[in-house]
């Protein structure tokens, strides 16, 4: 039970490290078009 709750929050801090870094892209490109 344990585990699998932590295997969870793993999977979760790894999506939102991905989705911080797509936000840091989208950042850059907005800057990018001004």
């Amino acid at each position: 039970m344990y585990k699998l709750i932590f295997q969870h929050t793993n999977a979760s801090k790894r999506m939102v490290k991905v989705r911080g870094e797509r936000m840091e892209v989208m950042v850059v490109v907005a800057d990018l078009q001004k």
